[in-house]
């Protein structure tokens, strides 16, 4: 549910990015993955863990997202350890 509701924002951001592609230009598709995650956080003392949508990319997990669901942009830097 939580990936079709993303894949469905992302389709809602492709049509504007296209109708009103003046201001946007698709530089290159990057060959990415996208997956669900149990993600833990550790949040002072408590931990928590929730599904977390990641792209999997250059052998690496970026999250799109934080554990309570606002976007983050897609960056190398934000990539999570994963053995």
């Amino acid at each position: 549910l939580l990936l079709q509701y993303y894949l469905f924002q992302l389709t809602i951001y492709n049509n504007l990015l296209f109708t009103k592609g003046k201001k946007m230009k698709v530089l290159e598709v990057l060959d990415a993955e996208l997956v669900l995650v149990d993600l833990e956080v550790n949040l002072g003392k408590n931990k928590q863990n929730s599904p977390t949508l990641c792209a999997r990319y250059k052998g690496k997990l970026i999250p799109l997202s934080t554990p309570d669901g606002r976007p983050i942009l897609m960056k190398e830097e934000n990539a999570l350890n994963w053995p």
